[in-house]
């Protein structure tokens, strides 16, 4: 079976950092210690335990964004003062 396909995963540094040392001790890439881990996720897991897992991940991405969003915002409106004093 050729492995073509692709699929990129949003991972924080630290997060990355210890999935590739975690890699590195099973010595094999990461990429595929990340195929590992993700095909045994999903063929162990029963359909509750991945719905609770994935629906974890959804709201952890949306408090990641809502995160981002307030300081983003927070700097605009740092910016806009600092504009502002001229």
């Amino acid at each position: 079976m050729a492995m073509s396909a692709k699929q990129y995963v949003p991972l924080s540094e630290d997060e990355l950092a210890t999935m590739r040392a975690a890699a590195r001790e099973h010595k094999i890439g990461a990429g595929l210690f990340f195929r590992a881990l993700a095909m045994h996720a999903y063929t162990t897991l029963t359909p509750d335990e991945l719905k609770k897992v994935v629906d974890a991940e959804r709201e952890a991405s949306k408090q990641r964004l809502s995160d981002g969003a307030r300081e983003a915002r927070s700097h605009r409106w740092t910016d806009k003062k600092d504009d502002d004093d001229g």
